[in-house]
């Protein structure tokens, strides 16, 4: 509720002194009472992304209704830009904490840099059992080393060029509009039922759903 006396915005109270000292209860009371006692319904617009924009609140009492809107000014797109380009590089380190690579030996493996390392310790010790991305132990040779960590240096070569190319994009973004499209992406899934057939409607023709991805944390072309 708006409260015209403090000029504040704030929930209901439970219990309202009036100016003449009577104790009332406002939530036993209609709009029109409510209204009396200079306790109005407020009526609020969206706020703006602060991703994008800045704004200043405003507010105005019309017809017993105290309505709040926003003027919105977008952000300089360098200081957008340089927000979208921090969030890649948070995105590219958490993804390369646990990198799933395929070994090409019948099984993958976590292939972070820390894992990088334990896989090349592994090899100088001799130790010829390993785990893969489920916590199962397999058995290989020594040279099954070399493969695996050749596999986790290319996955980890393509995971930092990926990383550079979306930086790129970022930087490419000439608008606002722009870089909030890059961060709310739309692509279609085709829908299949239980047997991975297409689901069609009722002219035979095959059916999609909309979702959306933010690019700047979405590594699923990599994986």
């Amino acid at each position: 509720m708006y409260n015209e006396h403090k000029d504040t915005v704030e929930e209901l109270p439970v219990q309202y002194t009036t100016d003449e000292g009577v104790l009332i209860y406002p939530r036993r009371l209609d709009e029109q009472q409510l209204n009396s006692l200079g306790l109005y319904s407020v009526v609020m617009s969206s706020k703006p992304d602060s991703r994008y924009y800045s704004y200043v609140e405003e507010g105005e009492l019309v017809d017993n209704v105290y309505t709040i809107s926003y003027v919105a000014t977008e952000l300089p797109l360098a200081e957008v830009q340089a927000r979208m380009l921090q969030s890649v590089t948070d995105s590219f380190l958490a993804q390369c904490t646990r990198l799933p690579v395929d070994t090409g030996l019948g099984f993958s493996v976590d292939g972070g840099l820390n894992d990088l390392q334990l896989f090349e310790l592994g090899k100088t010790q001799g130790i010829l059992t390993v785990r893969d991305v489920d916590d199962n132990t397999h058995t290989i040779v020594l040279e099954d080393y070399n493969t695996i960590i050749d596999k986790i240096n290319a996955k980890g070569e393509v995971t930092m060029q990926y990383k550079w190319d979306k930086k790129d994009e970022v930087k490419a973004l000439a608008t606002i509009d722009e870089c909030k499209e890059y961060e709310h992406y739309p692509y279609d899934v085709l829908l299949v039922d239980e047997n991975g057939d297409p689901i069609l409607d009722a002219d035979d023709n095959e059916q999609y759903v909309t979702y959306y991805k933010n690019k700047c944390t979405d590594w699923e072309d990599i994986k």
